[in-house]
């Protein structure tokens, strides 16, 4: 199959979604389209439709339904479709409702699903396998006010363990309820994504919003993505990566510039929940991060696995448990926070503020936070650290040092706000002395393992190269 013309489009459209009649079939005399079978896309098409605000200012023919049984390959040519609009009242789509797609761009259109269970994405609904797609000024929107609609920029929801989104990019407005993402909204099903790129703005109403992905789901690895966009949520899990990292996930090589904004809890940087298991590693954040309510963190809200080799720059604002790079560690998970720094400032109108941790909670929890750095000014009211708010008998500190100014009400400390019983967990801290506040618990320390040192250490790489000789 070989697509030159606007009319052709239609046909395949209108061929693969049964409208067209076996005499209608015949006389096109055109192969049938099985798994193997490659349509090709030869030019730019345009198919017409304008709108402003959602509502077509053009003819009513002009609006597109998706391309639904379709179990080839399209390739695009690296063409541009535009001109297409998309207003389905039940399970929505793209240009496509499902398959196989690549190298094409959709630019200038309108996708919405409006049904109770739906998947609106700029190129697809469901996809299989999406390589070097693109939305360019496409707005793509799911139902609100409903548990079960998704939108993505690229693609809806993932649709097969086997699915995967490589090397896509959106600019367009992406505007759901649950589950909304710059390039995929995601949902429970499993797939790759890797070097996929959003600088258009992303709007939930409702939990799972993130600039890649608003939900991430069991054992999915998201590699080498970046967001840009700023991105908004009205209710919980907010990152700038991803909304919800579900367990045994993977977040590698990945980066937030983009202004986080969430009216719920577990707002991040990069993600707003790192669920059990999973992993973050080699990714920073320098966006604006602000939380209208708790767990709030310049690399991750809250997490329940591991943090590594990672940092944020950027200004991170919340009511309370909020760090420099994660807001809480969560109950019954065993995390760690290894070799992270923080360079931005870390304001909380409440409790448990710290330049790197907020709070670690002490039910069923521990783990080890070690080789990490803050220069960054630590602002609260209750349990403020240079290093954690408040911190669990249950985690060991060990090898860290803090040299942001600390302000706060009761219970301010240089390397910790307030740490549960004893200090044995901790071991090998230093703060720069010059801060004129306690170490721990508001109070000095005679300790050898907390330790206030005159060394004014500059830079993460030379914090690496001075701790390593303690």
């Amino acid at each position: 199959w070989h697509i030159y013309t606007t009319g052709q489009m239609k046909f395949f459209a209108n061929y693969c979604n049964n409208v067209l009649t076996e005499e209608e079939k015949a006389e096109a005399n055109m192969p049938e389209i099985t798994e193997t079978t490659i349509v090709y896309l030869e030019n730019n098409i345009d198919m017409g439709a304008r709108q402003k605000d959602g509502v077509l200012t053009t003819a009513a023919e002009t609006q597109w339904t998706p391309v639904q049984f379709f179990n080839g390959i399209f390739e695009g040519n690296n063409y541009i479709v535009l001109g297409i609009y998309v207003y389905d009242k039940l399970a929505g789509g793209g240009i496509f409702y499902t398959g196989t797609i690549r190298n094409v761009t959709i630019k200038n259109s309108y996708v919405e699903a409006a049904g109770g269970i739906a998947a609106a994405g700029g190129i697809v609904g469901f996809g299989e396998e999406i390589v070097n797609c693109h939305n360019v000024n496409t707005i793509v929107k799911a139902r609100e006010n409903v548990a079960f609609s998704t939108a993505g920029g690229i693609v809806g929801c993932a649709n097969s363990t086997t699915s995967k989104i490589e090397n896509c990019t959106n600019s367009g407005k992406i505007i759901g309820g649950k589950c909304v993402g710059g390039i995929e909204g995601g949902l429970n099903n499993s797939c790759e994504i890797i070097g996929c790129i959003n600088t258009g703005e992303v709007i939930g109403t409702a939990k799972y919003v993130g600039g890649i992905v608003g939900q991430l789901t069991q054992n999915r690895t998201l590699n080498n993505c970046y967001n840009i966009g700023k991105i908004i949520g009205n209710d919980s899990y907010v990152g700038g990566i991803a909304g919800f990292v579900v367990s045994s996930a993977s977040v590698i090589n990945s980066y937030n510039k983009g202004e986080i904004i969430g009216k719920g809890d577990r707002i991040g940087g990069l993600v707003g929940e790192l669920g059990y298991n999973s992993t973050l590693t080699n990714s920073y954040n320098t966006g604006k991060v602000t939380g209208e309510t708790y767990n709030v963190g310049g690399i991750a809200g809250i997490i329940f696995g591991t943090i590594e080799n990672s940092y944020n720059t950027g200004t991170i604002q919340g009511e309370g448990q909020v760090g420099g790079i994660t807001g809480q560690i969560g109950t019954n998970c065993e995390a760690y926070i290894r070799n992270c720094y923080n360079e931005g400032s870390i304001i909380g109108n409440n409790d448990a503020i710290g330049g790197i941790v907020g709070w670690t909670s002490d039910t069923e929890t521990s783990g080890t936070i070690e080789n990490n750095y803050n220069k960054g000014k630590v602002t609260g009211v209750d349990r403020v650290g240079g290093l954690i708010g408040k911190n669990a008998a249950t985690f060991i500190v060990t090898k860290c040092y803090s040299k942001g100014i600390v302000e706060g009400t009761t219970n301010v400390g240089s390397i910790i706000g307030t740490q549960i019983t004893s200090n044995d967990n901790l071991s090998k801290l230093y703060y720069l002395n010059t801060l004129n506040i306690g170490a721990v618990n508001g109070q000095d320390v005679a300790d050898k393992n907390i330790i206030g040192v005159t060394d004014d250490i500059n830079s993460y790489e030379e914090f690496l190269t001075w701790i390593a000789s303690k």
